[in-house]
């Protein structure tokens, strides 16, 4: 059972200081050379059996990038999709595949594979992902490191939108380990749409839009015990004369297995500020 300690202040009222914290934003990393990626799919096809009605694979996007936590080794991160995925238009699988991979001569050390379905509202392209460099100290020999995943694709007409999203891994031996998923980095919600051409009517001196954009925090404890982590949402507002900016925090606990945000996949950066 995730357990998830819930603490919302407008003001920071942590009995201790975050260790580390990083402004919300996304940088797409340079994509991964060619054998590498080679390498990292290899590892995720022989991890789950071969498949012969599969075909090659077609790789949206990729990034490599050096892991501070270990100067021998590179985080290696690719989206790719199956041809036979492209005979549905409307949904396709496309795997993500996070590996820490050996700088010289690059074998695969840990890696995770995770299938994203791409639809009519969120597509994966060269641009999408992008490596947090930062190391995250969990606890005493436990750190992560984050990949951020962006839509390549905002739906026409939208009046909210999320992104990119953010997941913390760790190392387990030959396994990389999500212990915090999916938290958006930023996001916005028109209380009062702007003009556009999906609102031609709407008055300009009225439009009002709310700004959200998140940080991440850890905060150690003493011992061999797991570091909280802490997420805080700022919410600022586009408008005329808009509201004074807020800011919620979300503390959150190790339940033994990873942290978990409530609600899971279905949070959003406004959830905090809906009481």
């Amino acid at each position: 059972m995730r357990l998830a300690l819930l603490l919302f202040l407008i003001v920071p009222l942590l009995a201790a200081s975050p260790s580390f914290a990083r402004p919300a934003s996304f940088e797409p990393t340079p994509a991964c050379p060619r054998h590498v990626e080679e390498r990292v799919l290899e590892a995720a096809s022989a991890a789950r059996g071969p498949r012969p009605e599969e075909s090659a694979w077609q790789v949206r996007a990729s990034a490599c990038g050096a892991w501070p936590g270990d100067s021998s080794l590179t985080v290696a991160v690719v989206a790719a999709a199956r041809a036979e995925s492209d005979t549905d238009a409307e949904l396709t699988k496309v795997d993500l595949v996070v590996a820490l991979v050996e700088r010289d001569t690059p074998r695969v050390r840990a890696h995770h594979v995770r299938v994203l379905d791409e639809d009519a509202g969120f597509r994966i392209d060269e641009s999408s992902l992008a490596l947090d460099r930062a190391v995250y100290r969990l606890k005493p020999g436990v750190a992560a490191f984050g990949v951020d995943v962006l839509s390549g694709y905002i739906p026409n007409c939208a009046d909210q939108g999320v992104g990119p999203l953010r997941t913390l891994y760790v190392r387990e031996g030959s396994r990389l380990v999500p212990v915090l998923e999916d938290v958006p980095l930023r996001g916005w919600v028109d209380i009062v749409p702007p003009p556009s051409r999906c609102n031609w009517g709407a008055d300009e001196a009225r439009a009002r839009t709310a700004r959200y954009r998140t940080t991440i925090a850890v905060v150690p404890r003493r011992g061999a015990d797991w570091a909280q982590l802490v997420v805080s949402v700022r919410r600022t507002e586009e408008a005329r004369k808009p509201a004074p900016p807020r800011t919620r925090r979300l503390v959150l606990e190790h339940d033994g297995e990873r942290y978990g945000l409530p609600g899971g996949r279905d949070w959003q950066p406004w959830t905090p500020f809906e009481d």
